[in-house]
């Protein structure tokens, strides 16, 4: 009964630590530091702290990008969708980071069962979670989509989904460019 209940007890201090987190993005918005930021090298950290998954992290950038942006919120907010892939996603990642004239877009897909059409149009709203995919064994309490969409909302971008040709899904991240080459 002792561990159950300290495991209970570490479940909820997490909890209310997110909900303090998002509660202070909702209200406030952070003093942010926007720079020209090399973005291939945002994603090249955050899958080297991935060199535990037993699957494949597949990282498709065919130039180096760089875009203004708060490089701390958007590492936070591509590591809560690798985090994702990794639970969710059988055995196959891809990370593809593209630009265009005016946008930078990251993606990250999974080979996973997906996302239903029906939870696509609520998984950013807060504590959303998936009947299926999303339980007590899984984890998360349903704030670190909404997390993201706050990040991205703050660099005038948006966060969204989409299918995967992978099987599964496929989570976006895309704002403003103002690449400073």
């Amino acid at each position: 009964y002792q561990g159950q209940i300290k495991s209970d007890i570490g479940e909820l201090e997490a909890l209310i630590n997110e909900m303090l987190l998002y509660s202070s993005m909702e209200n406030t918005q952070p003093d942010m530091l926007f720079e020209s930021t090399s973005i291939n090298d945002i994603v090249q950290a955050q899958v080297e702290q991935y060199q535990h998954y037993q699957g494949d992290i597949e990282l498709v950038a065919n130039t180096a990008v760089y875009a203004e942006c708060d490089g701390h919120f958007i590492d936070r907010a591509l590591n809560n969708y690798i985090a994702n892939a990794v639970k969710y996603g059988h055995d196959k990642i891809r990370i593809s980071i593209e630009k265009d004239e005016e946008f930078c877009t990251l993606t990250v897909e999974d080979n996973g069962e997906g996302v239903s059409d029906q939870f696509k149009a609520v998984v950013f709203d807060a504590f959303s979670r998936g009947d299926e995919s999303r339980n007590r064994e899984t984890g998360g309490f349903g704030l670190g989509l909404a997390i993201v969409s706050r990040i991205m909302h703050w660099h005038g971008g948006l966060a969204g989904i989409k299918d995967s040709d992978l099987g599964g899904a496929a989570f976006y991240l895309k704002w403003p460019l103002k690449t400073v080459e």
